[in-house]
């Protein structure tokens, strides 16, 4: 294997959507699996119960609900993407 030639690979230069939409669909699905995982700990029991976080936990859950947002900001632009490139191939 040491004697093998290494090959340089091309740029990519564009991208195919099916790609951008594959991409996006799983940043959605990972998305859904963390805002389960934060109504799972956030529902309290009772409706007059208040939801109490120590200073690690909160800063916990502020750096998961950070995580959430990007990617359903990454899937957005991602499908954005694909929309635009959708319609310059129609004009």
């Amino acid at each position: 294997m040491a004697n093998q030639p290494k090959v340089a690979l091309a740029p990519v230069t564009s991208r195919h959507p099916i790609h951008d939409l594959n991409n996006a669909m799983d940043l959605l699905s990972q998305a859904r699996h963390l805002a389960d995982f934060v109504q799972s700990i956030t529902l309290s029991p009772r409706p007059d119960e208040g939801l109490h976080l120590l200073p690690g936990q909160l800063s916990g859950l502020f750096y998961v609900m950070q995580d959430l947002m990007d990617r359903i900001e990454k899937a957005s632009s991602l499908l954005g993407d694909v929309r635009e490139g959708t319609l310059d191939e129609r004009r």
